[in-house]
């Protein structure tokens, strides 16, 4: 019989410091402009200066992602913010405005 590998548990204080991020950029009063303004950068442009320049608090591990369909695609954009990656699991928000999801992986 076969066990599998344990599953990485994270600590607390990791947990409600990603609380307290996601309630900061979710309920940032320029979620709306940024978004916006996520939506309409260049492919080669980082999308986690252009929340900083905004006014977003983020951590020095924290990675953003955005991912705009073709032209032709129906589907909306979707955006992607981690923070953790580097302990062997990561904590995330992906949302296709107004839907949301977290993530812990």
């Amino acid at each position: 019989m076969s066990t599998s590998a344990p599953v990485p548990t994270p600590s607390v204080d990791e947990f409600a410091r990603f609380q307290q991020l996601m309630a900061h950029i979710l309920g940032h009063p320029r979620l709306r402009d940024a978004v916006g303004a996520l939506s309409e950068m260049a492919e080669d442009e980082d999308p986690k200066a252009q929340l900083l320049e905004m006014g977003f608090a983020l951590p020095d591990d924290a990675t953003v992602k955005v991912d705009v369909p073709a032209t032709d695609e129906p589907h909306p954009t979707e955006y992607h913010i981690c923070v953790g990656e580097s302990g062997g699991h990561a904590h995330c928000v992906h949302f296709t405005l107004p839907e949301i999801h977290i993530h812990h992986f």
